[in-house]
């Protein structure tokens, strides 16, 4: 009888750990990876510069979440757009903040100032976007146009963003480095043999030399037999 209870008593201990532990396990991923939440940002199409600054810092290296709602108008001659853009537009996307996006997008930056044109990391945004940054830094947002055309704009998208913090470049290096030697290492056991690399050729003895240099001239050379 008391063996039973004792059991029964061992049982209730470990189950009651378990749970305390494993919940306090389950807690703490859940919070690395949540969200957090910023306050919507309204982004006019005709702006004070060139880009709208939305805040005044996000740490890196975070994954940061867009999404766009709203229509706008890169010219007054052209048709409503949403974040994604117009891909009929009436003017090429060459002279535009970023080349390679249709013109009417949505775009973010990381980094630079207001009225930078080659400064920060630029990302195409549009609609929805989910983009990586390694660097901290102000995040701005503009319309992709011109940059002599942003006079003649009108409308706004009001854009919600979410960060999610990353961790440093240098733990996820030491995480896979760690788990690349333990990869490496030979399970006990086994019989590995350790090899040894051979010597570098500035270390290894040269042939015909030895302490005493090569033997002098007219010293006979033994015989080794018929």
């Amino acid at each position: 009888m008391k063996l039973a209870l004792s059991y029964l008593s061992a049982v209730i201990i470990v189950t009651v750990l378990l749970f305390i532990y494993g919940g306090a396990g389950r807690d703490h991923k859940e919070k690395a990876m949540s969200w957090t939440e910023l306050d919507p940002v309204e982004v006019k199409a005709k702006g004070d510069g060139l880009w709208t600054w939305a805040y005044d810092w996000i740490d890196g290296p975070a994954l940061i979440m867009f999404e766009a709602d709203g229509e706008w108008q890169y010219s007054q001659a052209s048709k409503e757009s949403t974040a994604d853009g117009d891909l009929n537009a009436m003017i090429c996307s060459r002279n535009c903040l970023m080349p390679d996006a249709p013109v009417g997008a949505l775009l973010a930056k990381i980094g630079g100032s207001t009225a930078g044109v080659k400064d920060g990391k630029v990302f195409l945004v549009g609609r929805k976007a989910l983009v990586q940054v390694d660097q901290g830094g102000p995040l701005l947002l503009s319309i992709n146009d011109e940059l002599t055309g942003m006079g003649d704009n009108s409308g706004s998208m009001k854009v919600k963003i979410a960060v999610k913090k990353l961790p440093p470049a240098t733990q996820q290096s030491a995480d896979q480095s760690s788990q690349a030697k333990q990869q490496a290492q030979p399970a006990p056991g086994t019989g590995n043999a350790v090899v040894t690399p051979p010597p570098s050729s500035a270390s290894a003895p040269k042939l015909g030399s030895g302490p005493s240099g090569p033997p002098p001239i007219g010293t006979p050379v033994p015989k080794t037999g018929n």
